[in-house]
Formats: C-alpha cells, structure tokens, sequence
C-alpha cells in the first residue's frame, strides 16, 4: 500500500483554503504498518519566490490524495505550533558601490596626466545571488571640492557580476584623466554602479560612492612656459658696426610650463644690442 504526502504553508493567522502547496511526496510505501508503529519520512521543501513575505506555518498532510480508506480523516493533517513559525522574506539584490584605496599621484595636469587610479568595489547587500551573466556599466566622475559640476573621467562597460552572492563583493580598477577643460583646484571622486540600471534592486541610493574631500586631487591647468638664457658669449673688446666678426652666443631654451610643446613646434630667436643706458635696441642679423 502506498500514501502520498503532501507539504504546504500557511501565513499565519490565514484560512487553511490558502495553503501554498510545497512539495508532494507520491506513493509512499506504508503495507504492513502494524497498530501502534510509525513511519518517518523526509521532505525538503523550497519558498517559491512569488510567496509574499510574512510569517509562516508549515502544513503535512498524509494520504494527501485519499489512496487508503481509513475510519478516521480527521488527524491526517497537521500544522506546527504557532511559535514555530518561520519568517519568508522577499528575495532581493542590493548593490553598494565603494571606493578602496585609490592611488592618486600629488598633482595632475588636466588633460595630460598623471592618472588616478580609482578602484571600485561592488557588494551584494541583498539577501540572493546575482543572476548568472549580469554584466553592469560603472562610470567614475571628477568633481571639484567646491563644486557641483561633474566630469565623466572613465568608464567600465559591461563588468561581470555574475552569481555574486549575498555579502560578497568583487573590484574593479578604474584609470582616471581629468579632462583638459577642468579647471585648476581640488578634485574628488564619485564612482556609480550600475548606471544603465540593468539589476532590479529595492534601492538605488547606495549605488554611488564618493572620496572624501581631506584626500581632494590637485588638478593644474595646462600651459607651457619657455624661459631664454645666454649661457655663454664671445665677443670682441671694440666692435665696428657692419664690419667686427660675428658675435658667437650660446642660448638656452627651457620649457617652465607643465606640458611638452607641440611635435611640430618651431621657435624664431632674436638677439639684440643695446645701448648702456637701454634707450635704443638694435636687432642683430
């Protein structure tokens, strides 16, 4: 002879006519069942995910489909006592952004470097996995310390997060240019995950995570400064106009700005005589 079990949920304080069925045991062997001895059977059971969140109790029913006549129905269901309620809470994803240790050189130039290096954490605050091949988008800004306007400084497209797990957290490293339109002064960092909202979370406030303003990047605009210097020249004791011997110098050119000067830049350099008292300057040819 054989029985089929039946395992349910009730809410509780709910009608036993709104069960959620939860696992159905079939053909439970019971022949030769003597007066007075039992059986033990196991069932593992799993929350659907469309149950609503509440608490619960769990309902067995025994000759769930009334295979064997007996004298007394009455006894073939149970539900556990109210204190042994469970409680079933509504699966859910939550991403925090973070931003861990950043490596940020003293000074940067916008537009020309060095980069920031800014890692990003992601973690799963929720209380389920990531569905498996979830790919997000993270994007990091520069803001000035003062300031309201942000710059998009790097990107992160589609970046596994794949079955992370509740609690866990994965990184990724992301190089920061300041662009050449910012202007000079202190810079932080703000990094948000997720910014083409593909994950379903219950919020979205945590998504961005910001540097703090005591660890501001200082951002130098770009320019380039040339400086002359006459290091050496050979002239002679008495110099007759349109007829003495060449004047030999040696001149030095230095870049003082913050930035190379262009590959194709050319530079004209005069030189000139002038009297003592520096009221007449004649250029030389």
């Amino acid at each position: 002879q054989y029985v089929d079990i039946k395992v349910s949920a009730r809410k509780l304080g709910a009608d036993g006519d709104k069960d959620i069925d939860l696992a159905l045991d079939i053909d439970k062997p019971v022949a030769s069942l003597a007066p007075g001895d039992s059986l033990t059977f196991t069932s593992t059971v799993t929350i659907p995910s469309n149950v609503e969140s509440g608490k619960y109790l769990l309902v067995a029913h025994v000759d769930a489909t009334n295979k064997l006549k007996e004298e007394d129905e009455a006894n073939n269901l149970l539900t556990i006592a109210p204190g042994q309620a469970f409680d079933v809470v509504a699966p859910v994803i939550d991403l925090v952004a973070d931003i861990v240790n950043p490596l940020l050189p003293p000074s940067t130039v916008a537009g020309h470097g060095p980069d920031a290096t800014i890692p990003v954490q992601v973690t799963n605050a929720g209380n389920v996995a990531v569905a498996a091949d979830t790919q997000i988008d993270i994007k990091v800004f520069a803001k000035p310390v003062n300031g309201e306007k942000e710059m998009l400084v790097s990107t992160l497209a589609s970046q596994p997060i794949g079955k992370l797990a509740s609690g866990q957290s994965v990184t990724f490293s992301a190089n920061a240019r300041v662009p050449v339109s910012a202007e000079k002064g202190r810079y932080v960092f703000i990094a948000r995950v997720d910014t083409s909202d593909v994950v379903t979370e219950t919020t979205k406030t945590n998504n961005t995570a910001q540097t703090a303003g005591a660890n501001a990047w200082l951002v130098a605009e770009p320019f380039v400064d040339l400086a002359i210097n006459i290091d050496s020249a050979i002239t002679t004791a008495q110099a007759i106009a349109g007829h003495s011997q060449p004047v030999t110098a040696t001149l030095r050119v230095t870049n003082m700005g913050n930035i190379p000067t262009g590959p194709q830049t050319k530079l004209r350099i005069s030189m000139f005589c002038s009297s003592d008292n520096g009221q007449s300057k004649t250029e030389l040819t």
